[in-house]
């Protein structure tokens, strides 16, 4: 695994040099006191919209377990997105808090909570798949690209389309996913079970995986909360998409918001799959890169992600911590 990190670490230096040798920070700066205050603070207003987006989708996704207070939800979606952003990886540690915060609150299994709440995230992905899959057609088809990331781009989008071809192949298959089964069933893997001493702990481990399926299973195939998931989730989306094109328009600069869909879409399918709390380091340096690569100007293009940063961080860093203290103070 140390090559890996490795790899990781020369990524970052590299887009980091990419930007320093690239940059014009007199022309950045200038750009800065150029911005214009009333699109500025539509971009601050529509990232601040997105958070109510998730947390009314969360009210229709809980509402056949339990009954949740909007402005807890509201507290919950910016706590979840605190710890998404201080945690590396694929932005998983506020789901977690997020079911069993519900669990706590509202007496209910925490396994439960926590089969709705992984629900609400794959279809909350399937939604920005289709956006990651529109990028990659757009890319190759309308923007000149060098030959390496052409053919990095054509192999994830036959990878995208591998995987969409097994998933149906696999759910059609009706088995149930219960661990301890397994282990009891399975000599040659017994030896593995943890629990194979503690019969009440595997019992309530059982039961708890039971839970999960169940309240999975329970909300995804509502047709009603798929289609509310799916609608609020592209309305999620296209709020987060506004945040940098307002930021284009506060600069004077008329974009395609195509591109802006391209781009953003890209960065954070990308952000999840390195390892720095919040894609610190990787996302900024990309999003300049990919934007840059779609023709906008490299310093209009810094200037666009340092302000889309900043309003991420002030709302995810502060307003989630400030949420995720109130949250707990509750709750104890």
């Amino acid at each position: 695994m140390k090559w890996i990190r490795f790899a990781f670490i020369i990524i970052v230096l590299g887009l980091l040099a990419y930007i320093l040798t690239s940059a014009d920070l007199k022309e950045a700066y200038n750009a800065l006191n150029q911005v214009d205050g009333f699109y500025f603070f539509l971009a601050f207003v529509s990232y601040l919209a997105s958070f109510f987006i998730f947390a009314l989708r969360n009210l229709y996704f809980f509402d056949w377990l339990l009954k949740p207070g909007y402005l807890f939800l509201l507290e919950s979606v910016f706590a979840g997105f605190f710890l998404n952003t201080i945690t590396p990886g694929a932005q998983i540690g506020g789901d977690p808090a997020k079911a069993y915060a519900f669990g706590i609150k509202y007496k209910k299994p925490i396994s439960k909570t926590l089969g709705v709440v992984f629900a609400d995230k794959i279809i909350h992905i399937l939604v920005l798949f289709f956006f990651i899959i529109f990028s990659i057609l757009y890319l190759i088809t309308f923007i000149p690209l060098p030959d390496e990331f052409l053919l990095v781009l054509q192999a994830l989008l036959f990878i995208i389309f591998l995987v969409f071809a097994i998933i149906p192949m696999l759910s059609m298959r009706k088995t149930e996913l219960d661990i301890v089964y397994l282990f009891q069933k399975s000599r040659w893997l017994s030896w593995l079970n943890p629990f194979k001493n503690n019969p009440k702990l595997q019992k309530a481990i059982g039961k708890g995986i039971k839970d999960f399926t169940k309240a999975f299973n329970e909300t995804i195939k509502d047709k009603k909360i798929f289609i509310l998931g799916i609608v609020f989730s592209l309305i999620y989306w296209f709020l987060n998409y506004l945040v940098s094109y307002f930021l284009f328009l506060s600069l004077g600069i008329r974009i395609n918001f195509l591109l802006v869909i391209v781009v953003f879409s890209l960065v954070n399918f990308a952000a999840a799959f390195f390892p720095t709390p919040g894609g610190i380091g990787f996302i900024e340096g990309f999003m300049v890169f990919l934007y840059s690569l779609v023709g906008v100007s490299f310093t209009a293009a810094l200037v666009v992600t340092l302000l889309t940063r900043v309003i991420f961080y002030f709302y995810s860093i502060v307003i989630g911590g400030i949420a995720l203290i109130h949250i707990e103070s509750s709750l104890k």
